[in-house]
């Protein structure tokens, strides 16, 4: 079934958004779900977002999570429109919050988004 929610006409998706979605934004949450709530486990392709379909992302403390990153980021370039916004907030690889969750299977750097970065040579 696909996700067919908007707010205000606009599409905003808060990944891994818990019980509580950012405000203005709609949630897909694997141990979560309510009104703006789709439960699903962003490791598993696709999501049920609509081609095409999503103005802005909203990714805090979640890609630390995630196994397959790369998955993770073409689902994103699948479901975003042209220009969609995408804002990631993740522990810093030095700060003991990124080693202290056991949870967490990467450390991110300020060079972790190069390699999705066409106009970089990190390849």
């Amino acid at each position: 079934e696909n996700l067919k929610w908007g707010f205000l006409g606009k599409m905003r998706l808060d990944l891994g958004s818990g019980q509580n979605p950012k405000e203005g934004f709609f949630g897909i949450d694997k141990w979560y779900s309510g009104e703006k709530i789709i439960t699903h486990d962003l490791e598993v392709f696709p999501w049920p977002v609509e081609d095409n379909s999503v103005e802005e992302f909203w990714c805090s403390h979640i890609i630390e999570h995630i196994r397959d990153l790369v998955g993770f980021f073409n689902e994103m370039y699948r479901c975003a429109k042209p220009d969609a916004k995408v804002t990631i907030i993740a522990p810093y690889w030095a700060s003991y919050a990124a080693w202290s969750d056991p949870t967490h299977v990467r450390a991110i750097t300020e060079r972790s988004m190069s390699y999705f970065d066409a106009t970089t040579q990190s390849r």
